[in-house]
């Protein structure tokens, strides 16, 4: 990387879109009902599928992470 910079490489042009919205998109989902079927003994690919029933496309990964998120949120 020294030699490339060294040789006119300028890394600084490749980095774009830093700050708030830098990233993905967030996809949208409603996380009362996440929190509602997560109360209800359901996992999370049980309902990361359920709503992909209801349209939303998310992962496992995706309700999980909403779900701590949510639940960080709301415990202070």
């Amino acid at each position: 990387m020294q030699r490339a910079i060294e040789h006119g490489f300028k890394p600084q042009r490749n980095l774009k879109n830093l700050g708030d919205n830098s990233g993905r998109e967030r996809k949208e989902l409603p996380i009362e009902e996440v929190v509602k079927l997560r109360n209800n003994g359901l996992t999370f690919a049980e309902i990361a599928s359920t709503l992909r029933g209801f349209g939303y496309e998310v992962s496992k990964a995706t309700v999980n992470r909403r779900y701590l998120e949510y639940m960080e949120m709301h415990d202070e």
